[in-house]
């Protein structure tokens, strides 16, 4: 990837991903950082209808994650759609630009949900 930035978040131990879930404060912090580099990173590429579904799912998930309660099943979903995992056209490129952002939030959504120990 050229030009952007990656939190540090996503390099966070299972301990720094439990501190951030448990500091409301840091949580937006990280979720609005990651999710604003996220839709960065895929503006270019998207056309514009496309990029309304994925910015859709972007704000949805930000919702999920700084609910204080998200929903397990809606929280997978979303990240899928996100990572383009359920892109048949098969955009490999996308999915390596949007890893390094939805990878730590993946780490929030399983800690916030219980997946991982807190």
């Amino acid at each position: 990837m050229s030009g952007g930035t990656i939190q540090a978040v996503g390099a966070a131990s299972h301990t720094e991903i439990s501190q951030i879930v448990n500091d409301p404060e840091m949580l937006r912090s990280q979720v609005e950082d990651l999710t604003n580099q996220l839709i960065e990173a895929v503006k270019s590429e998207l056309v514009a209808s496309e990029l309304m579904v994925y910015m859709k799912a972007v704000n949805d998930l930000r919702d999920q994650l700084l609910s204080g309660e998200p929903d397990p099943s809606l929280a997978k979903r979303l990240l899928g759609t996100l990572a383009f995992l359920g892109d048949v056209e098969g955009t490999i490129g996308l999915m390596v630009r949007v890893w390094p952002y939805v990878s730590p939030l993946l780490m929030i959504a399983a800690t916030a949900v219980g997946a991982l120990p807190r």
